[in-house]
């Protein structure tokens, strides 16, 4: 049944994910303006990182995307996108420690976190493992940064929360596609039983 599911959700999946990689990348690129006008000083290396390390990735991503691959290579590759753009974020946040507007650049992780979860829609458990890795890498690089406790305080409670709500999002969502499938499956199998019980009527 499983088989049948990841079968029947391949084909949606791949589709999902090459329609939302260029919009996200033409999104995330746009933040450029936020490195250009907070934190001046590293904006070479964080279009460096954009434009030679990030974009890059999306785009393989994208075209392996389109071969339909298998669930392990595809959930990976959903999962490793927005993780590339949070390790992106959190690396220039670092660079910027100590800088009075690096504080406020780093709340723009709970966008990729929503991106990752909602937007993807990656299989539940992925998502789990993703988002875990996610937050553990920001609350090291904070800690790491010797962040302002308040800043650190809020940035906790932003990220778990969003982490909590996007997680709960993916889980209602994953159920109500197994459910729609499971329908499926239930009307498919109603539908040859009438056809089998219409044609041996004796």
């Amino acid at each position: 049944l499983e088989r049948s599911y990841e079968s029947y959700r391949r084909e949606y999946r791949a589709r999902v994910m090459s329609s939302t990689i260029v919009p996200s990348l033409l999104i995330y690129n746009l933040f450029l303006v936020i490195d250009y006008l907070l934190l001046p000083g590293t904006f070479a290396i964080a279009l460096f990182c954009h434009l030679l390390v990030v974009t890059p990735l999306l785009l393989v991503a994208d075209l392996v995307v389109r071969q339909r691959p298998g669930l392990w290579v595809r959930e990976c590759l959903s999962a490793s996108m927005p993780l590339a753009m949070a390790a992106q974020l959190l690396f220039i946040f670092y660079l910027n420690r100590g800088v009075d507007n690096a504080e406020h650049y780093q709340y723009a992780i709970s966008g990729i976190l929503t991106y990752a979860n909602v937007n993807q829609k990656p299989t539940f458990r992925f998502a789990l493992v993703s988002t875990s890795i996610l937050i553990a890498c920001y609350c090291a690089v904070l800690i790491a940064a010797q962040t302002a406790f308040p800043t650190l305080l809020v940035g906790l409670t932003l990220i778990t929360g969003v982490g909590y709500v996007t997680l709960v999002a993916n889980y209602r969502m994953e159920l109500d596609a197994r459910y729609a499938f499971l329908r499926r499956m239930h009307d498919r199998f109603e539908y040859e039983l009438s056809q089998h019980e219409a044609t041996h009527d004796p």
